[in-house]
């Protein structure tokens, strides 16, 4: 019961620390940037400080899970590394060249790998043998999540040989992500949900 109501507050307050970071995502869109250019730093900011705080939560939440602890530190490797990009990129243009991008951004996408896999994991665990199906939908989308990457990174590259079709796999894995963090939001809702109704 004591253990319930650990994860039902804390994986609740994960929940809604996805609104901010939905949020953040539109103030820095494409769609949006062109009409409201000075929404890009405030954008940035509130991207930043709402997934460190994200990464938090997920540290605290590996009391009981390490797959939880491993994922936090992720995180906020991933929120370093992403600050320094951006503020290097912004005080020196020269070095937003090739061999800077793959030094940030490359390292920043294992490690935001690394994160969501954990975190995945972490809820895929402790929901096993108590919600077995939620349990398996988490198994199930981390794999969603992966194919979404493969089909947006593979069709970026395919895309300097063929463009057409490149930019099809691309725009695929682009739409396949945006339901990935749809059901992520429904599955963390219904995991909070499920060990908050225990803990009564």
């Amino acid at each position: 019961m004591k253990k319930d109501a650990f994860y039902g507050k804390w994986l609740w307050i994960l929940f809604w620390l996805l609104v901010p970071g939905i949020i953040a995502s539109v103030m820095t869109s494409d769609m949006v940037l062109p009409a409201y250019p000075q929404l890009y730093l405030p954008g940035r900011i509130l991207e930043f400080v709402s997934t460190a705080v994200y990464g938090v939560i997920l540290f605290k939440l590996g009391e009981e899970c390490t797959f939880y602890r491993t994922s936090g530190i992720c995180t906020l490797l991933g929120v370093a590394f992403s600050v320094a990009s951006e503020l290097l990129t912004s005080t020196n243009a020269a070095l937003a060249g090739a061999m800077f991008a793959l030094l940030f951004t490359l390292p920043g996408l294992i490690i935001g790998l690394a994160g969501e896999y954990n975190e995945y994991k972490g809820h895929e665990m402790i929901l096993s043998g108590i919600f077995r199906d939620l349990s398996e939908r988490w198994g199930r989308l981390w794999k969603w999540y992966l194919g979404s990457i493969i089909a947006i990174l593979g069709g970026s590259v395919l895309a300097s040989f063929s463009g057409t079709l490149g930019a099809l796999i691309a725009l695929g894995g682009s739409v396949a992500m945006m339901v990935v963090s749809i059901m992520k939001w429904v599955y963390l809702y219904r995991t909070a949900a499920f060990f908050r109704d225990r803990a009564r």
